[in-house]
């Protein structure tokens, strides 16, 4: 995407960044010790437009305390939206039951009328339908990870940014406040579904 000419005819955005789906692609793509910095993050995105809202989805686990990584989204700008994972049993382990997919897309919806650009920062293929019905009503630009973004959904976007091949290094970070440790240790690279 040619940032620069995308921008020049927009000037209002809202933000909504699915945060567990970032700290799986970002472990996956950069390595395990590797985090997002949240508040280049907006910056880059907002890329001088004005913000109307920007809203950080976080999933929360009992046996992590995620706390001090909310108070950092908030400092930097972002609405913070917090539910609780919750776990059934199966053969090969416990699988949280819980997402924010429909509660992202209840808001994204809330705002489409309102900005010229909704920016969904996830790479889920649950997204697909919201994006494509949004398009209707205001430009979809969908950052994320080329590997573990949604083909089906990079094709319908407005615009599709890829985190990982931009020259910003100030996207990463090794140490400090970045993602809060959801899980003990990284699962193996996300598989991507097949587009019809």
């Amino acid at each position: 995407m040619n940032r620069k000419t995308a921008l020049e005819t927009v000037n209002r955005v809202a933000i909504f960044v699915d945060v567990q789906n970032m700290w799986y692609c970002t472990k996956n793509s950069k390595g395990k010790n590797s985090k997002l910095n949240y508040g280049n993050l907006l910056k880059f995105i907002a890329n001088g437009r004005d913000v109307a809202v920007a809203e950080a989805f976080l999933m929360l686990k009992e046996e992590v305390d995620a706390n001090k990584f909310a108070n950092m989204l908030y400092m930097n700008g972002f609405d913070v939206k917090k539910k609780w994972m919750e776990f059934r049993d199966k053969s090969s382990g416990r699988e949280n039951i819980v997402s924010w997919d429909v509660g992202m897309t209840i808001e994204m919806i809330k705002w489409m009328n309102k900005v010229d650009t909704i920016c969904l920062v996830s790479g889920s293929g649950a997204f697909v339908d919201v994006v494509e019905y949004m398009k209707n009503f205001c430009r979809i630009e969908v950052v994320g990870y080329q590997k573990f973004t949604s083909n089906l959904l990079k094709k319908i976007a407005t615009d599709f940014v890829e985190i990982d091949q931009q020259s910003n290094t100030d996207l990463f970070m090794t140490e400090g406040i970045g993602d809060p440790d959801l899980v003990k240790e990284v699962p193996a690279p996300l598989t991507q579904e097949k587009d019809a």
